[in-house]
């Protein structure tokens, strides 16, 4: 959910007009260099692709609530008592992410060009 957050709020920095002008043709218009050319045309895909893809109107959230509602059924009861379980695997996955980034950071040289990223479970189910 934190990403769906992120990319939305960084989606009013779009151009909203999908017929605007392309930034692959201004940069051959401009005479840019080849490199900057590929990167324009690149971002035009990216961008073509964002409006897609939130064109569609999709609600991730809805979807979860509609999945994990189909979980409160007679047939699985097996599951009623899964909000038990959360607090251990929440404190599992920190201690896997921070033995991660430990890990990562000790790895010299390499570790000074390496990113490190998580899925944000924990501050996910904290947040529900």
């Amino acid at each position: 959910m934190g990403q769906q957050h992120h990319s939305t709020a960084a989606a009013q920095f779009m151009p909203t007009n999908s017929s605007s002008t392309k930034f692959e043709a201004t940069a051959k218009t401009d005479g840019l260099s080849e490199a900057v050319t590929t990167a324009t045309k690149l971002l035009d895909t990216e961008l073509e692709s964002l409006r897609e893809s939130s064109a569609d109107g999709t609600d991730y959230f809805q979807t979860l609530v509609a999945v994990f509602s189909e979980l409160r059924s007679d047939s699985q009861t097996h599951l009623q008592n899964f909000y038990l379980s959360l607090p251990a695997l929440m404190l599992s996955a920190s201690e896997h992410l921070m033995h991660n980034k430990e890990k990562l950071t000790r790895r010299g040289k390499d570790g000074l060009t390496a990113s490190f990223t998580d899925d944000g479970f924990p501050l996910g189910v904290a947040c529900e």
